[in-house]
């Protein structure tokens, strides 16, 4: 939690980080909210990642910031982007039955904006995975206007969600509360990526 004022607590930081390294540990994200005018926070941390490569060579630290210390979105998108690796070269349907059991993925996403599987196959789920399991509907702009009413409806048939917002509009969560499982990001990629650390990491 942060400290008063709302500011990074950097000592808290500074062990968990360096800590972090002294463990072994090569693949180090930061995501880093610190209000307008705690721009040196910034610099701080900055500092400290330098100085933890220069101890640690062959780490990867990639830091990421926001001045909007309430945006749940960015963060889930930056986690999403950073694709560290996952224990399979590829994800195969035995791999998603083991998440899904017998139930279709509903993919929405705009017309004109990359496929949500076409994002699937770069994200090396397998081809039959994809025809067996996933079922995408590509909206038109002219739809938009009822669009998360519709997204709602599909939850009856649907268990599983994948929603890319891009050109068209986020989520309410009472829509997102009629699926088991509903990921939404920005892009095909992004929502994507969410999708695949959730079946590789095996937890509910």
């Amino acid at each position: 939690a942060p400290p008063k004022h709302n500011n990074v607590d950097l000592r808290r930081f500074s062990s968990v980080f360096f800590g972090g390294l002294s463990q072994g540990k090569t693949e180090i994200l930061v995501l880093l909210a610190a209000r307008r005018g705690c721009e040196w926070i910034v610099e701080r941390v900055q500092d400290m990642l330098r100085d933890g490569r220069a101890r640690h060579s062959g780490g990867r630290c990639d830091l990421r910031t926001t001045s909007n210390l309430g945006d749940k979105q960015w963060v889930l998108t930056a986690i999403a982007e950073y694709s560290l690796p996952l224990p399979w070269d590829h994800i195969a349907e035995s791999h998603l039955r083991a998440r899904i059991g017998s139930n279709t993925v509903l993919c929405v996403s705009m017309s004109g904006r990359t496929s949500i599987l076409d994002a699937l196959r770069r994200a090396k789920f397998e081809n039959s995975a994809i025809a067996k399991c996933f079922l995408e509907e590509r909206i038109n702009g002219a739809r938009n206007s009822s669009l998360i009413e519709h997204i709602g409806s599909r939850a009856n048939q649907h268990r599983y969600l994948l929603y890319a917002w891009e050109g068209l509009r986020t989520i309410k969560p009472e829509v997102k509360d009629r699926f088991e499982k509903a990921y939404e990001a920005h892009s095909a990629a992004a929502v994507v990526e969410l999708f695949r650390r959730w079946i590789a990491d095996g937890k509910d």
